[in-house]
């Protein structure tokens, strides 16, 4: 019996973990919009892309060196709380889209694109107060055929849509952002690792 239930045990903790991954540097993106993305971050384990902040009243500054490390949720979940704070499914979608280029009329060369996007993964996240008229909520709920509320649960790491935890280098908190894993990358790397612990407890016991 205790066999049987070290591995469910292992599985659960290591997946609710966070993946140390290194360090980041922040720039804004073109066009940007007046207080958030898009951000151009530059990794040193997950190359450079372009992100969004999901905690509207923490920061980050330009041209400095932070620790990261990559989990299902924001730490200590901005202005709605949380910790973790999960990543929501209509978060995850658009930020798919986003770094798909498929997110239908939004152009990073227009700070209204931006600002509107941005404004819904504030809402999502429960950071500024929730306009379902925003045009990609809108979008998220056509596309996905989900209400505004299934738009703001738990996520689940939807479409490889997880938390960029940032941390500075003494290891005070800072904003956390979005990124984007390869799908299944994650899995597989917290299965070895459950799998991994699992056979050394299963040797101990």
């Amino acid at each position: 019996m205790m066999k049987k239930l070290l591995l469910p045990m292992a599985l659960g903790a290591l997946m609710t973990a966070s993946v140390s991954a290194g360090t980041v540097t922040f720039a804004w993106g073109a066009a940007h919009s007046a207080s958030g993305g898009e951000f151009i971050a530059t990794t040193s384990g997950d190359g450079t892309f372009k992100t969004f902040c999901i905690e509207h009243n923490e920061g980050v500054a330009f041209a400095t060196t932070y620790n990261y490390s990559i989990s299902g949720g924001a730490i200590q979940g901005g202005v709605s709380g949380g910790n973790p704070d999960p990543i929501s499914l209509g978060t995850a979608y658009l930020y798919s889209q986003f770094r798909a280029g498929t997110l239908g009329g939004y152009s990073s060369a227009s700070s209204t694109d931006q600002s509107n996007l941005q404004d819904a993964f504030w809402m999502l996240e429960g950071e500024i107060a929730y306009n379902a008229g925003n045009v990609y909520l809108t979008a998220a709920r056509g596309a996905l055929s989900k209400t505004d509320a299934q738009l703001q649960a738990d996520g689940g790491g939807a479409y490889g849509v997880m938390a960029m935890n940032v941390t500075t280098t003494s290891g005070g908190i800072a904003q956390d952002q979005l990124i984007l894993v390869p799908e299944g990358g994650m899995t597989l790397a917290m299965l070895g690792m459950a799998c991994a612990s699992f056979g050394l407890m299963r040797r101990k016991f």
